[in-house]
């Protein structure tokens, strides 16, 4: 068995033997001071002993510091140098596994250029009619000049041959404006603060309920990157939105220059 020594595990020992010899030490002296008949012989032989084991520790911790090397570093990445005269066992390559990564598909979806045009959006899909009530949008005109206000209608009748019930609330219309693109640049409804309430009304057959609301032609959708300021001339769509997933059809208009 091979034993390895630390400093401090030195030191415990030769402290060990130390006290062995002062225990010793402190024996012999009462017994001459108190005029014991321990004779000078019988003290020599235990002083002798005591010396003896002195000795033999010192040449075991001697020993052990000459012949024996510290113990591997745990945290070490440095092999333990394997005793001369061994000979060391031969190095295990690791296994592979049988299991193969797969390796990517070469019809992978190709990624777009940076130069690829953005595609245009689409504009919101057309449900005029819920549950037998049609939402319907007018504007008085399909020309406006530019800085001209223009003025939208949103209606919601009931086009069913039944009494149907609709929710009224603060904002019961809503429309929205886009460009020739189909970018958003203007809703009535954003950041507008609505009172709370709600009833229900009971719409019987041909009853119509009517808002009447403006576009000043100026765009207040931050993405629009014109926000708050004239929208240009060109073409643009109104689309016009009621609670409960009503959106009529796009109603395309044109602001000229003067």
């Amino acid at each position: 068995m091979t034993l390895f020594f630390r400093a401090d595990q030195l030191s415990a020992l030769l402290t060990l033997f130390e006290s062995i010899a002062l225990r010793a030490t402190a024996r012999i002296q009462p017994c001459s001071e108190s005029g014991g008949s321990l004779t000078v012989a019988r003290k020599t032989v235990f002083l002798a002993v005591i010396l003896c084991i002195i000795a033999v520790g010192a040449i075991a911790v001697s020993f052990a510091v000459l012949t024996h090397q510290a113990p591997p570093n745990l945290g070490s990445n440095q092999p333990y140098p394997f005793p001369s005269g061994k000979t060391p066992p031969p190095s295990t390559a690791p296994t592979s596994s049988s299991t193969t990564t797969p390796t990517p598909s070469a019809t992978a979806r190709p990624i777009a250029s940076p130069s690829s045009p953005c595609p245009t959006p689409t504009l919101p899909p057309a449900n005029s009619t819920v549950n037998g009530l049609l939402l319907s949008i007018s504007l008085e005109k399909n020309v406006f000049e530019v800085g001209e206000p223009v003025n939208v209608t949103l209606t919601i009748t009931n086009v069913s041959s039944e009494t149907v019930d609709f929710t009224v609330t603060a904002m019961n219309f809503d429309f929205l404006v886009y460009n020739s693109s189909n970018g958003l640049v203007y809703q009535w409804s954003y950041l507008r603060v609505f009172p709370q309430y709600a009833y229900i009304d009971h719409l019987t057959p041909g009853k119509t309920l009517t808002s009447t609301e403006i576009w000043p032609q100026t765009a207040n959708i931050p993405t629009s990157g014109i926000e708050n300021q004239q929208v240009p001339a060109g073409t643009f769509y109104v689309i016009g939105e009621s609670p409960g997933g009503f959106v009529t059809a796009p109603t395309q208009i044109t602001i000229l220059n003067p």
